[in-house]
């Protein structure tokens, strides 16, 4: 008796997370999907425990499709979940699914350890090959030795905590269980997904709340901004996600990497309801960018669009003619918002993001080797206790001899200027050979790459640019839901290139 347990654990343990979606995997998402949520709004803390077992037991029954679909909770980081157990304990969505896919997932390799096969080290098992593992080792520990001589320990452990280490652990997962070209299908999809969603709350909250939105009741300008705190998080999110979405319409031989089509379709018509549906959630995502007012943004994603359609033309003699004509008439129609972008972005002008970047080489002369600690810039900045109360130093810039209106800046508006002060000279070197390294993996798979993959991994590619462009203005990685992105950008790349070595 005891031996059939055994056997029936070890092959219960042993299957195949990773298997790819079919139409028995619609119910087991649902459930996941339905669970989460209900976790997240229910107040009551009996009822969120009982629902947070549920959400593990059905991460350990499909652990693979759970992974997956991580990324459709990681914009919820501006509604954390209270608990009171002693004392309070607030944690986002996207930590909490993270965390627990973390423990199960160690939890089911630690089990396999007795039945790896000869040969198999217990290290590769625990930690699978990847060519960013050594930057992304130097950038947690350069981070980390950032946070300990931070001066504000609690907010730059909490930072450390939520955009380095559990991000990074999300590409740990990704390893861990998606394979090859159909786990880099599926977080595309998962991304789309999640940035489709939030739009949809975006568009009903400017259908039903019109009063309530950013701006509305000062300028009388309406910015939609969804989940998040400000609009232009919302359309960061977006310019990663559109270009992956019309990759993967352009593109969508990638269907023929899922074994199952949804509904019994065929293979034809189920490429047409795909397409149609990534086509609707393409114009919703417009739509709530444009009412965002994101000028960083939708000059982002016009880049992302041209590189995409010089990668197109490729194949196509007459789309050149056609580019070169949408792209005129779509600066005639923003004719007036490119003036603006040219002027400034974010509310703050070009002269404006100057002197903050002049503020934030002055930290930097000042604080070469660790920078300030991450999340610690607003502190060494601004001089407003309402917004940065026990404010250390002073840092704050002036304009035209007059002090500017944004005291409360919490980054310096630049990718590179972000990364050394949150995380120090090694995590700036380490985080540029991330992307350095990435550009060449990308785009020499890109290269190589069929039918299958294309669509995806050109799509990560455009996302990570979107990343990078936009964060020359505004923020770019240290957020949650960005951090996530960018580790699932790599995750991609990763999974297509191993699925070319398979083949």
């Amino acid at each position: 008796m005891q031996n059939s347990i055994v056997t029936a654990w070890r092959g219960w343990t042993a299957r195949d997370y990773a298997a790819p979606p079919t139409r028995q995997d619609i119910i087991p998402a649902a459930a996941l999907i339905v669970c989460a949520a209900l976790y997240q709004l229910t107040t009551s803390a009996a009822l969120s425990l009982l629902l947070l077992v549920g959400l593990a037991a059905l991460a350990w029954w499909r652990s693979g499709l759970s992974v997956a679909l991580i990324p459709l909770a990681v914009p919820y980081y501006r509604l954390p979940k209270t608990f009171s157990l002693g004392r309070s304990w607030s944690f986002s969505l996207g930590e909490t699914v993270i965390v627990l896919m973390v423990i199960i997932v160690l939890a089911q390799q630690l089990i396999r350890l007795a039945d790896r096969e000869t040969g198999v080290s217990a290290l590769r098992l625990l930690v699978p090959p990847t060519p960013f593992l050594w930057p992304a080792a130097l950038l947690l520990a350069a981070a980390a030795a950032a946070t300990v001589k931070a001066h504000y320990h609690t907010v730059a452990l909490r930072e450390y905590r939520e955009v380095l280490l559990e991000p990074a652990f999300f590409y740990w997962l990704v390893l861990q269980r998606l394979h090859g070209t159909r786990g880099a299908v599926m977080l595309a999809l998962s991304l789309v997904a999640s940035a489709g969603i939030v739009c949809a709350m975006g568009a009903w909250e400017l259908s039903f709340r019109a009063g309530d939105l950013i701006n509305a009741r000062t300028i009388g300008e309406r910015f939609v901004n969804a989940v998040y705190q400000d609009q232009n998080s919302l359309a960061m999110l977006i310019d990663r996600a559109l270009p992956v979405a019309l990759c993967l319409i352009l593109w969508p031989q990638w269907l023929g990497a899922l074994r199952a089509v949804p509904g019994g379709l065929e293979e034809a018509a189920a490429a047409r309801w795909v397409q149609g549906a990534l086509l609707a959630c393409v114009a919703l995502m417009t739509a709530v960018l444009y009412r965002t007012g994101s000028r960083g943004g939708e000059a982002t994603v016009a880049l992302c669009l041209l590189i995409m359609l010089l990668y197109w033309q490729q194949r196509h003699r007459l789309l050149p003619i056609l580019s070169v004509g949408i792209l005129a008439v779509a600066a005639f129609i923003a004719r007036h918002r490119l003036a603006s972008f040219l002027d400034g972005s974010h509310g703050l002008s070009n002269g404006a993001h100057q002197s903050v970047w002049r503020s934030a080489l002055r930290m930097i002369r000042d604080h070469r080797l660790f920078g300030v600690g991450p999340d610690n810039f607003l502190y060494y900045y601004s001089n407003d206790n309402a917004c940065a109360p026990g404010h250390i130093a002073n840092y704050y810039y002036r304009q035209d001899n007059q002090t500017n209106f944004e005291r409360c800046l919490s980054h310096p508006h630049n990718m590179v200027l972000d990364f050394w002060l949150s995380t120090g000279f090694l995590g700036v070197v380490a985080a540029l050979i991330l992307l350095a390294l990435f550009a060449v993996l990308g785009l020499a798979a890109l290269r190589k790459a069929d039918s299958l993959t294309r669509g995806p991994l050109l799509g990560a590619l455009l996302a990570m640019l979107a990343l990078v462009a936009h964060g020359e203005v505004d923020n770019s990685y240290f957020l949650p839901d960005m951090a996530v992105i960018f580790w699932l950008c790599l995750g991609i790349v990763t999974l297509c290139r191993q699925a070319k070595s398979s083949c």
